[in-house]
C-alpha cells in the first residue's frame, strides 16, 4: 500500500508577489525638480501604482530620512513607471536618503488596500437586469 497523497499542495515560496498592487523596494527619495512641494519615490522595479493610491513607506535607519519611516500618504503624481510623487516637502527638517551598499533590511513602499478590478462584475446588480 502506498502513502496517501496529501489533500493540499505544499506552499512553495517562488519569489513572486501575488498581491496587487505589489510592495516595492525604494532606491531613491528626492524633491521633484520644478515642484519641490512634491517628494519623488523611486522603486527598483515598475510598480504599477496609480494616482490616488495610499501607500506606507518603511525606511530602515541605515537609509537615513527617518522622518518618512511609517509615513502614510496618497500618490499625487506619476513621474515614470518606477517613480511616483507624494504631496510632501522634504527640503527642510528631513535627513537625506542614503542607499546603503549592503543593507540588512530594505526600504519599502507598501500599498494599503488591494487592486480589486477583478471584482468589477461583482458590483453589478443582476436582479435589476431581470435575471432571477
Amino acid at each position: 500500500m502506498s502513502d496517501p497523497v496529501p489533500p493540499w499542495t505544499p506552499y512553495i515560496n517562488d519569489g513572486i508577489n501575488y498581491y496587487l498592487p505589489k510592495t516595492c523596494q525604494i532606491i531613491n527619495i528626492l524633491s521633484m525638480p520644478g515642484d519641490p512641494l512634491i517628494t519623488l519615490i523611486q522603486t527598483s522595479v515598475t510598480n504599477n501604482y496609480f494616482v490616488g493610491e495610499i501607500v506606507r513607506l518603511t525606511i530602515p535607519k541605515e537609509y537615513g530620512i527617518q522622518q518618512l519611516n511609517n509615513y502614510v500618504g496618497r500618490i499625487k503624481t506619476l513621474a515614470a513607471v518606477d517613480t511616483f510623487g507624494i504631496d510632501l516637502d522634504i527640503r527642510v527638517g528631513f535627513d537625506a536618503f542614503v542607499l546603503p551598499i549592503a543593507p540588512l533590511e530594505v526600504a519599502q513602499v507598501i500599498p494599503i488596500g488591494e487592486s480589486n478590478s477583478q471584482l468589477d462584475c461583482a458590483t453589478k446588480n443582476i436582479l435589476l437586469d431581470g435575471h432571477r
